[in-house]
C-alpha cells in the first residue's frame, strides 16, 4: 500500500469527516466573476471545474481535501485546514485542497500559506491562473481543462474532460452569452 493511501486511511481514522454545514453560499458567483475579470477565464469554466473537483449535493464545497483519491468534506475552513496541517506535519504533501482542489505539492506555492489555500477567492484565482497558463501553452480550452487534472495521462485527461463537460453545459446556460465582466 502506497504512502498516499496510508495517509488517506490515517486521516480518515484521525478525523471523522463531518457532514458539511451550509455556512458557505455555494451560489457565490462573485468569486468566479472576480477571477474572470482578473484572468479572462470564463466563470462557467471555473464553476464547472469547481463542480467536477469538489461538487457535493449539487454545489461546489470549499472546505474539501482529496488524499489518494479519497475526498474529505469538512464543515468549516478551520477543520479542513487542521486536517491539511496534520498531513503536512507528517511530511505528506500529495493532496488537493479547497474549492478547486489545488494540488499542494505542485501548486502550493501559489498561496501565501496553507490557510490561504482554503480561502475560496484565493483558491479560485489559483485555479484560474493554472487554467490560463494551460490555455496559453496549448491554445485549447479543452486541453487546458484536461491538463488541469492530469498533464501526463491523455486517458485520465479525457475522462476528466467528459465529467467537466457535463457540468459546463449547465453552468454555461447561466450566462446565455452575456458578458458580465
Amino acid at each position: 500500500m502506497g504512502a498516499a493511501r496510508i495517509a488517506a486511511l490515517a486521516l480518515a481514522a484521525f478525523l471523522a469527516a463531518v457532514p458539511a454545514a451550509r455556512a458557505w453560499d455555494p451560489r457565490e458567483a462573485s468569486l468566479f466573476e472576480h477571477a474572470w475579470r482578473e484572468t479572462g477565464v470564463h466563470p462557467a469554466v471555473l464553476r464547472a471545474v469547481a463542480m467536477t473537483e469538489s461538487g457535493r449535493d449539487g454545489a461546489p464545497w470549499p472546505w474539501t481535501l482529496n488524499v489518494a483519491g479519497r475526498g474529505f468534506y469538512f464543515a468549516t475552513r478551520e477543520e479542513a485546514y487542521r486536517a491539511a496541517r496534520w498531513l503536512v506535519e507528517r511530511g505528506i504533501d500529495r493532496f488537493d485542497a479547497g474549492l478547486m482542489q489545488i494540488n499542494w505539492r505542485y501548486n502550493g506555492w501559489r498561496f501565501q500559506d496553507l490557510w490561504e489555500a482554503f480561502d475560496p477567492r484565493a483558491n479560485v484565482l489559483a485555479a484560474a491562473a493554472i487554467l490560463r497558463e494551460n490555455f496559453e501553452a496549448t491554445s485549447s480550452w479543452a486541453r487546458a481543462v484536461m491538463w488541469y487534472h492530469n498533464r501526463v495521462s491523455e486517458d485520465r485527461g479525457r475522462a476528466y474532460l467528459s465529467r467537466f463537460l457535463r457540468h459546463f453545459e449547465r453552468e454555461a446556460a447561466r450566462y446565455d452569452g452575456k458578458d458580465r465582466r
